[in-house]
């Protein structure tokens, strides 16, 4: 194994230990809320949800897809789609705290949760849709530089691992204040990532009242699929 790739490890790992102290914490005081994953309340967290399933705007509700989370938590998500989607959704999840995987499996044991970080290595399993909600923003005392390379990494392996597209969402740096232990970032800065990295089609959000913006970014070979017209076909490359 490189050098590089050891320190990208070494980071990872010391940043996800952050991650399952900092939320360990909360869900000992706040149990099955959504305090315990560091939203303000079920309305906040909510509305974060609702833009997160403009993803699937061009699935047909008849038939059914599946999608991954990273960072389930406490599996809120795959309740919120149960109670407000009428999509036919194959839910699973990735989570790295251990108390989070015990409660969900008590609700909800069907469901499949694995015990991973996704920034160590690329699961073969793959999905039609990847989503993470709040993840990226408790910084907590972590560099910048070393939290914008462990959020990138994070978005490529979650794009490799998807057939159609992701999803996630991020505090916004177009704010009148700001906490220090929290993630601020530029959608400029995430524009320039995403159109060299990822994809030329994306769509980033900032239509609701929270400061933040939601990101959805697809497949090209999916937007072909989905513009089958003969019009738009000079506008994919070959």
């Amino acid at each position: 194994m490189s050098s590089k790739r050891c320190g990208v490890l070494r980071m990872s790992e010391d940043i996800v230990e952050k991650q399952r102290r900092f939320y360990l914490e909360k869900f000992k005081k706040y149990q099955d809320a959504p305090q315990s994953l560091s939203y303000n309340d079920r309305v906040t967290q909510y509305v974060r949800f609702e833009m997160l399933n403009r993803l699937f705007r061009h699935e047909d509700e008849e038939h059914s897809f599946s999608v991954h989370e990273i960072g389930s938590g406490l599996a809120h998500y795959y309740e919120f789609l149960k109670e407000r989607t009428r999509c036919q959704v194959e839910y699973s999840g990735s989570e790295v705290v251990e108390e989070f995987i015990r409660r969900t499996a008590e609700k909800h044991p069907f469901l499949k949760i694995f015990h991973r970080d996704i920034t160590q290595d690329i699961p073969e399993d793959r999905y039609d849709y990847l989503v993470l909600s709040g993840t990226f923003n408790p910084i907590q005392d972590v560099e910048k530089d070393r939290w914008n390379s462990f959020v990138e990494r994070m978005i490529l392996n979650m794009f490799k691992m998807a057939r159609k597209g992701i999803g996630m969402n991020f505090l916004t740096g177009y704010s009148d204040f700001s906490e220090k232990a929290l993630y601020y970032c530029d959608p400029r800065d995430l524009y320039d990532f995403i159109q060299r990295n990822l994809s030329r089609y994306f769509i980033i959000d900032n239509s609701y009242p929270l400061y933040e913006f939601t990101v959805l970014v697809y497949r090209s070979e999916f937007i072909q699929e989905v513009y089958q017209e003969k019009e738009f076909q000079k506008y994919f490359k070959k």
